[in-house]
């Protein structure tokens, strides 16, 4: 065996090794990407603008107390939102749970959220006033 066929055998090997590789990256890639769209109906979750009613709520078991509880939004066909009055243009006006109130802004369906945090709420998304908050 010359040193010039070793090095010959020694590259073939590595392109075989390589191709291989290519393959596998390609065919799982492609593989995910026919799971995802067989996932999707084709309409993109984005965040929206709208105005929604209901009761103030501490969302969870309540243990923490009404002072350190997560606030949310119960709607009146039984979903609920986390709330978030931090983007309200206007001072917020002092709200206590279990108070009614109408409000305006942003709502984020929970599938955009990152984190995990508010699945073990049960929250449907969270719920950004902007525009008005209005205690009925």
């Amino acid at each position: 065996m010359t040193l010039r066929s070793f090095f010959v055998g020694r590259t073939i090997v590595f392109t075989v090794l390589a191709m291989l590789a290519a393959l596998y990256v390609a065919f799982y890639a492609f593989n995910a990407y026919i799971y995802n769209a067989k996932q999707s109906d084709g309409t993109e979750i984005q965040s929206y603008r709208g105005t929604l009613e209901g009761e103030y709520v501490c969302l969870g078991d309540g243990t923490l107390g009404p002072a350190e509880c997560e606030k949310g939004l119960l709607l009146d066909d039984g979903s609920l939102y986390a709330i978030d009055l931090a983007l309200l243009s206007q001072q917020a006006p002092a709200l206590i749970v279990g108070n009614r109130l109408v409000a305006s802004g942003v709502i984020t369906p929970i599938e955009l959220l990152s984190t995990d945090h508010w699945q073990q709420y049960g929250v449907t998304g969270i719920f950004s006033v902007t525009d008005s908050l209005e205690v009925l």
